[in-house]
């Protein structure tokens, strides 16, 4: 076990080397404005794929649904030409 000393002493150690290391606004201001660039370009991409990926599912279901009807009214032909 740790000493209630040591944990002192590290605690210590850590906030000295915070305040030692002081960062400047224009720094976070940077990095602030790299990581809104990524976000928007990950969010672009994003859209992009769902948006493919919604025409994708519309043109099966239109597909599966022309599909359908074509085989409705061939049975329907094929009736009438069975009848005659």
């Amino acid at each position: 076990m740790c000493s209630i000393e040591s944990i002192e002493h590290s605690s210590n150690a850590t906030s000295n080397k915070l305040s030692n290391r002081k960062i400047s606004l224009k720094l976070i201001e940077k990095r602030l404005k790299h990581l809104r660039e990524e976000l928007k370009n990950l969010t672009q991409r994003d859209i992009a794929y769902t948006t493919s990926n919604l025409l994708t599912e519309k043109q099966t279901s239109d597909n599966d649904e022309h599909y359908v009807q074509y085989k409705k009214r061939l049975n329907q032909l094929l009736r009438l030409y069975d009848k005659q």
